[in-house]
């Protein structure tokens, strides 16, 4: 594992040239043009990294973490699992810290309560980097650059600092050099091998380039996003480097909430759907027609992510939509669109699958919460959702 040990700076031109001495790692460039560029290594995590051990990452020589805070609107089921102890941790350490929010919002409505998500959340923190809002919902181009404008508003006039996140391919097909104004984050990972392809930059200006999502840290296990960052946010922001603070124990985690009343849980299955399909319910945690035709829509706009089935996302049932359910399941460990119609089914049906994103993961909350559906259900207890537990949820 290379380790970079310090913040250094180089003349930079186009491309860098990566050369390790004695561990650490320094860029290059051929003709100097004088201008004065900081590096900074950078990963960005979310609950799908696990529990983390953040001293291991520290001593890896990581310089500074963008911290997932949720995902869509302003719900608490859709905070982020590892959010409080990420934070913690990176406090404790003195590892300075961004956070970012993945959006799913289909209007300025929804973008106005994905920042308030996010403020409620950061409250009382100080923050290093700015407050990102990412970008890369399919569905969801239409309304991008008026939704960034309006979360980037709400952010701003509450004192952070905020910063946007897509691709090469959304800033040339949707954002067309319209948010300049925020601090840009780009993603370009070439093959996606771990390395940095120099080919593969955005090239639109950002301040800090993702180039895989396969990076290698101690102390995280499986892969991670890893990130070049050329401005010393921590210095503009908080007016330098976060110090670090005497070692504190690790803070014990918040005991569980109480579980959720069916009436609430319901709730956050219209809303699930919402965000997910644009399924225009009314939260009011009642099942009814309306709700059932949402529940429909997922599965629908589900076959159509990850089967390319070509459904009309109406909300009715007919052979179509019964053809391309096929003979599909869904088990532990996958991920795909067809777990976040699952998981906000059983939202809607009263049950509590622990979390519903887009695309879902097939996590152990889901398969109890499937496992009890089935039993309640008289279907086969196997825990994997087929054709027989998707008609069940889809009361049809």
């Amino acid at each position: 594992m290379v380790r970079i040990l310090e913040l250094y700076t180089v003349s930079v031109k186009a491309e860098f040239n990566e050369v390790t001495i004695n561990q650490n790692v320094y860029y290059f460039c051929a003709g100097a043009t004088g201008r004065k560029e900081t590096i900074m290594r950078v990963i960005d995590v979310s609950e799908h990294n696990g529990t983390i051990n953040w001293e291991s990452v520290k001593a890896a020589g990581i310089q500074g973490a963008i911290i997932r805070c949720g995902y869509g609107m302003d719900m608490t089921s859709q905070d982020d699992k590892q959010w409080s102890r990420n934070v913690s941790e990176c406090e404790r350490l003195g590892i300075p810290y961004g956070v970012y929010i993945y959006s799913y919002a289909t209007n300025t409505d929804r973008a106005k309560s994905e920042a308030q998500h996010v403020l409620r959340l950061i409250q009382g923190h100080k923050l290093s980097y700015p407050v990102y809002f990412d970008m890369e919902e399919p569905g969801t181009e239409g309304a991008a650059v008026a939704n960034a404008i309006a979360f980037g508003d709400i952010i701003e006039a509450a004192g952070y600092w905020c910063g946007v996140y897509y691709n090469r391919d959304w800033h040339n097909r949707v954002i067309k050099g319209q948010l300049d104004r925020f601090t840009r984050w780009g993603a370009g990972y070439g093959t996606n091998n771990g390395q940095k392809q120099y080919n593969y930059k955005p090239g639109f200006g950002e301040d800090m380039w993702q180039y895989t999502s396969v990076g290698k840290v101690n102390g995280i296990s499986g892969n991670v996003d890893m990130n070049e960052c050329y401005r010393d946010f921590p210095a503009e922001i908080t007016g330098g480097s976060t110090p670090a603070p005497a070692p504190q124990p690790t803070p014990t985690p918040a005991p569980s909430p109480a579980p959720s009343s069916k009436n609430n849980l319901i709730s956050q299955g219209q809303q699930h759907l919402n965000n997910f399909c644009g399924a225009g319910l009314s939260t009011d945690g009642i099942w009814g027609s309306k709700t059932q035709a949402g529940v429909i829509k997922g599965f629908q706009a589900a076959c159509n992510h990850d089967y390319k089935s070509g459904l009309k996302e109406d909300g009715i049932w007919g052979p179509k939509t019964q053809a391309a359910i096929g003979n599909h399941t869904v088990r532990l460990g996958e991920s795909q669109y067809m777990v976040t119609a699952v998981e906000a089914a059983l939202y809607c049906n009263g049950y509590d699958p622990k979390g519903c994103e887009s695309p879902g993961k097939y996590g152990n909350g889901c398969k109890a919460a499937v496992e009890q559906f089935q039993k309640d259900n008289g279907l086969s207890c196997d825990g994997i959702a087929g054709k027989n537990t998707i008609y069940k949820l889809c009361r049809v």
